[in-house]
């Protein structure tokens, strides 16, 4: 293959599934699994695929309107494709923009510096009461 594939999803049943899975490994496709922690992610994603609807309905209308044989359909494609690589890029800084708007300079770490850890969503082997955990872990150094 001359380019990686790869499939973004949520972790839906479908997507976790051991045939998806197997698929998946048979086709050599990687999966990228979102989290919940980045809610980003799918925004873009379903964006790129809105985009790119659109833009195979007008290859679509081109191909049907002018008759184009298979083998010229390349050629006009190479124009549509232009466009939506500038789309796509355009929609890339949009969305990094909104992303970064809120997100916090993260601070000027340095080896050796102590750092404290948000164990929130951690999964722990066996959860105390809720009353008595903390919001955070012991100190972890850098």
């Amino acid at each position: 293959k001359p380019y990686k594939i790869s499939i973004v999803s949520d972790r839906g049943s479908f997507f976790v599934s051991s045939f998806w899975t197997q698929l998946c490994q048979q086709l050599q496709i990687s999966r990228d699994l979102s989290t919940s922690f980045h809610p980003e992610t799918n925004g873009q994603t379903e964006r790129v695929n809105q985009i790119l609807e659109q833009y195979l309905c007008i290859v679509d209308s081109i191909h049907i309107s002018q008759d184009t044989p298979d083998g010229k359909l390349s050629i006009k494609l190479q124009s549509v494709q232009q466009v939506v690589k500038e789309e796509l890029e355009s929609e890339i800084e949009c969305f990094k923009k909104y992303a970064d708007r809120n997100r916090a300079i993260p601070p000027d770490f340095q080896p050796g510096d102590k750092v404290l850890l948000a164990s929130k969503n951690l999964k722990k082997k066996q959860d105390p009461p809720r009353s008595s955990q903390k919001d955070a872990c012991d100190p972890l150094k850098f």
